[in-house]
């Protein structure tokens, strides 16, 4: 009793019926499996969407870095290329005076004017000499305008028409503090100069600009310089030619934190607010910078060095960062689908394999309920193929069956030789009850055969008695 309460109370209870208590045992199988499947396909799935998903922002990131790169790289290249237009304006003036073959003023107009053909990027262009340092005849060709003014100083300022050909008028020295940096920085560096933007009027009209400018230097001591100059809607243009990343916009800052070319025009040569304290600071010291502001735009900075003597200025590349984390998304969908897919597709193999592979338990289950069954055929057989456990079990159920026939068969042996010994036993038993009877009969007419006997006996006796005394009591005592 003891042994039966103790296994008793270590058998697990079962509070209510399982959810798969009414599947077959191949369904559960099918659904167990499946679910296996899915799930591993699942967490797999995820895993390698999270690695893909931050790996392709990563290299979303690092080709917008290297389209930030590009273009800095293309608007350097190409401001360098114009510098080394004024530069060599300017070298030329040195060479033909320190070789004292000075060019008269018509020629040094010529190259200047050649030099302003030379880029598409001008807009203006000059050779401006200290007072009297180019021929020392400012006072001939005082008040001969356009190209001079009261001072008749070389500095004729040459400006392209809109429909071909050229204006020309005398530089005009603004007094504004800073206003002429232009000239006066690379007067006190003996330097190329890029300023910042600013305005100057052409043809009375003011016109945001920067300027190239290029020393004239003679034995070390500053004499003029050449310059050309740029409109802030002219680098709007090289910017927008350049190719950036999809969504990308750029603009270029100066060294000083202006915009000088912007998306949005009404930017244009105003402060840089919404760059960070640290991105101009970066852009004051030539290194790159990003940034992500609250907009979820991301801001890539990266330095514009048109000259190892010049301050460097920045382009800046601005994205949505839904464009970096765009790719990321479309790789975690492709492998979501294809996990979909794979799930799928294993999941109908894996449905296909165990009904295969459960066809011999099928028929095994349908053999045992015939043999349950009032109607069994002990002769059935199962098909035993391979040497699984199936297999194993399948040759069990056949072996139990010809053991269950053969035991049937003694059992029919036995029970016809009783039925045998048993007909016997009634035919004795009926052959007992007619010799009983008929001895009862014999028995039944000798009774009455005595009985008649007796009738007639004492009768015949009496007569006999009557003849002959009786002999005399004797006393029981």
């Amino acid at each position: 009793m003891s042994l039966l309460l103790s296994y008793g109370s270590a058998t697990p209870r079962v509070d209510g019926p399982s959810r798969l208590a009414g599947l077959s045992l191949n369904a559960k199988i099918c659904v167990a499996a499946t679910a296996l499947v899915v799930a591993s396909l699942a967490i797999t799935s995820t895993v390698i969407g999270v690695k893909i998903s931050g790996a392709a922002e990563d290299s979303t990131m690092e080709l917008a870095r290297t389209s930030s790169r590009e273009a800095a790289s293309a608007l350097q290249t190409r401001m360098r290329a114009n510098l080394s237009s004024v530069s060599a304006l300017a070298g030329a003036m040195a060479a033909t005076k320190t070789a004292e073959l000075p060019l008269q003023r018509p020629q040094v107009d010529e190259m200047t004017k050649a030099t302003l053909m030379s880029s598409g990027d001008f807009i203006g262009a000059a050779v401006t000499f200290e007072p009297n340092a180019l021929d020392g005849k400012d006072a001939d060709f005082a008040g001969q305008k356009p190209l001079y003014d009261d001072t008749g100083r070389h500095m004729p300022y040459w400006t392209r028409k809109p429909g071909g050909g050229f204006n020309v008028e005398a530089i005009v020295f603004d007094p504004k503090p800073g206003a002429n940096d232009w000239y006066d920085i690379p007067k006190k560096s003996g330097k190329v100069f890029f300023t910042e933007p600013y305005e100057y009027p052409i043809d009375g009209k003011p016109v945001l600009m920067a300027t190239l400018s290029a020393p004239i230097l003679i034995g070390g001591k500053f004499q003029g310089l050449a310059s050309a100059d740029f409109t802030l809607t002219r680098l709007g243009k090289i910017l927008a030619d350049i190719k950036v990343i999809q969504g990308g916009q750029l603009a270029l800052i100066s060294n000083g934190g202006l915009y000088a070319s912007h998306p949005q025009s009404e930017q244009v040569n105003k402060k840089a607010e919404d760059i960070p304290a640290a991105g101009l600071d970066a852009i004051q010291k030539g290194v790159a910078y990003e940034y992500r502001d609250a907009a979820d735009q991301v801001h890539l900075i990266h330095p514009v060095v048109v000259h190892a003597d010049t301050l460097p200025w920045a382009v800046r590349v601005s994205f949505p960062h839904s464009v970096a984390a765009a790719s990321a998304r479309e790789l975690t969908v492709y492998t979501l689908v294809v996990a979909v897919i794979c799930a799928l597709a294993t999941a109908f193999i894996l449905v296909a394999v165990v009904v295969r592979l459960m066809q011999p338990l099928r028929a095994l289950s349908d053999a045992m309920t015939g043999l349950a069954s009032g109607d069994a055929d002990l002769s059935t057989k199962l098909h035993v193929q391979g040497n699984d456990e199936l297999a194993a079990i399948g040759s069990g159920f056949n072996t139990f069956v010809a053991k269950i026939h053969r035991v049937l068969g003694q059992v029919r042996n036995s029970a016809d030789g009783v039925a045998v010994a048993s007909a016997e036993i009634a035919q004795g038993n009926h052959d007992l009850s007619a010799r009983t009877e008929h001895q009862a009969s014999a028995l039944e007419e000798t009774a009455a055969s005595m009985e008649e006997a007796l009738q007639w006996w004492p009768a015949r006796c009496g007569r006999w008695l009557g003849a002959v005394p009786m002999p005399p009591k004797r006393s029981r005592r």
